[in-house]
């Protein structure tokens, strides 16, 4: 949790205590007030940023790229790194069956304000009990600090499309596919064929993504109105333009405007909001995928 500060605290790092205060029951004199201390700084700010980016894939990924998928959440800005350790055995020689399954995390993965660590060391806890842990504590410690509206937010069950390669195919021809299975798809540029496209073929989607089509056109500014950090990310590596971000949750704001024509000179600044995140329609007649064995 101490290594984590250095992520979560821009670079520098903190020291953790546990004891919040000392009260005199006597005297009701506060003796002893734990406080938020810096230590030193040990990362710079844009490796911070790139470990960020790393640990949010870590969540918005997919069953084919990423470890820690079906974490997922709708809405939630939660980012972490899975990881998997084997039990050594009591006798100091070699290692028994058992793992300890681990998850650390941090969210809203923007600006975080907590930090998340779980392992369970157990064979018989399979992935939907840690899944079903994990995003107990993080809705539940969101709703108490305010930093997400649930209600706001529909469940979905989701079902998994696989991406086809797309280049040199004409773009509403594409849509029409892809929007035929409640899929979103994002059109950068006003050319009629597409020459990139994210994510790649073969990549297994479902209803909370976006498949974003750069075609051969001029690049102009997309309307990002309502776009998660996730939509954000993907976009920015796609335009290659710098990106400034101020607050959590869904896009309200941006200062390069819709139809703007595009140069690698610009900064977009996105504001966010936590409670104007556009939830997919629910489909109570498909099925969650179900993972046999999923990575670690």
């Amino acid at each position: 949790v101490k290594a984590l500060t250095a992520i979560s605290n821009n670079g520098v790092l903190l020291k953790p205590f546990i004891i919040d205060k000392i009260v005199d029951s006597k005297t009701g004199e506060v003796v002893y007030q734990g406080e938020k201390t810096e230590l030193e700084r040990v990362i710079k700010q844009e490796n911070v940023n790139k470990i960020k980016e790393l640990m949010r894939s870590v969540i918005n990924g997919n069953s084919s790229n990423s470890t820690g998928y079906y974490y997922y959440m709708d809405g939630y800005d939660f980012i972490a790194k899975t990881g998997t350790a084997q039990v050594a055995s009591e006798n100091g020689r070699g290692y028994t069956d058992e793992t300890i399954a681990g998850l650390a995390g941090m969210f809203p993965g923007n600006d975080p304000r907590v930090i998340y660590y779980m392992a369970i060391k157990n064979q018989s806890t399979g992935y939907k009990e840690r899944k079903a842990l994990v995003q107990s504590i993080v809705k539940n410690i969101s709703k108490y600090l305010e930093i997400y509206d649930e209600s706001k937010i529909n469940t979905v069950k989701l079902q998994e499309y696989e991406v086809e390669s797309y280049t040199n195919k004409k773009v509403e021809d594409v849509k029409a596919t892809i929007n035929n299975y409640g899929i979103t798809t994002v059109v950068i540029g006003n050319g009629e064929k597409i020459v990139n496209q994210y994510p790649t073929k073969g990549t297994k989607i479902n209803k909370i993504d976006k498949v974003f089509l750069v075609t051969n056109g001029e690049i102009k500014m997309p309307n990002l109105m309502g776009f998660s950090m996730k939509d954000v990310s993907t976009l920015v590596k796609l335009l290659n333009i710098k990106c400034e971000v101020k607050g959590n949750g869904f896009v309200k704001a941006q200062s390069i405007p819709e139809g703007e024509v595009l140069t690698s000179d610009k900064i977009l600044t996105l504001e966010f909001t936590t409670y104007t995140a556009p939830a997919p329609t629910p489909d109570t007649t498909e099925e969650e995928p179900i993972v046999e064995n999923p990575p670690e």
